[in-house]
């Protein structure tokens, strides 16, 4: 855990969500990704338009509305994508 960081977090995340890790998705979704999500995302450089819409959903279910609200615009509809998911 100690080399996970604001860039390579959510890389791991869906990485081992893909070969079905799930210690390690749940390890690091909850010893990093939820504590320091708007920094995560807001940091990410690449396009979130592809990421899996069940790790969306769970963004969408389980990050605060605090945390949501700290994210910056993107252009990949990102953030639209995890409020569809929280509504739903």
């Amino acid at each position: 855990m100690g080399e996970v960081n604001n860039e390579n977090c959510l890389n791991i995340i869906v990485t081992s969500y893909f070969l079905q890790l799930g210690w390690v998705y749940t390890k690091v979704w909850e010893s990093y990704f939820s504590d320091n999500f708007a920094d995560v995302i807001n940091q990410c450089k690449i396009s979130l338009s592809s990421i899996n819409p069940i790790i969306v959903n769970e963004i969408g279910t389980k990050i605060s509305e605090v945390q949501l609200e700290n994210m910056l615009e993107r252009k990949d509809k990102f953030i639209s994508n995890v409020y569809k998911a929280r509504i739903d």
